[in-house]
């Protein structure tokens, strides 16, 4: 039983990760004062695992609401190696399908599309 627990101790330990925050950080992300790099590090651990995206910053924070079946406002960068950023920016609040990307200075409006949802049965 206890080499069990000593076993299920040393899987569970995460010193190898790096998150790049120091406890001052932490102790701010509590205040969701740091919530960009908190997501930004979960991306970034996800990433690392399957070698797709380099860095992933939010910013502005997305925001949606119950009545509303897209993202109202916020704004999401996205940057993969070394190429340019490309910002998704979801409006200012209004409830609609509509969001701006912009890459390389170059700024287009997109339609956003809902997934149909599928009946079990």
């Amino acid at each position: 039983m206890v080499l069990a627990a000593y076993f299920f101790f040393i899987a569970c330990q995460k010193d190898d990760v790096k998150t790049g925050l120091t406890d001052d950080d932490m102790a701010k992300a509590e205040d969701d004062a740091l919530t960009e790099a908190v997501f930004n590090d979960i991306m970034n651990s996800v990433d690392n695992a399957v070698n797709i995206v380099d860095n992933w910053i939010w910013g502005g924070g997305l925001k949606s609401a119950i009545s509303c079946r897209f993202i109202k406002s916020g704004s999401i960068e996205i940057q993969v190696g070394e190429k340019s950023p490309i910002v998704i920016d979801y409006g200012d609040g209004v409830c609609d399908n509509k969001a701006t990307v912009t890459k390389d200075g170059e700024t287009r409006e997109i339609l956003l599309k809902l997934k149909q949802r599928v009946k079990p049965g």
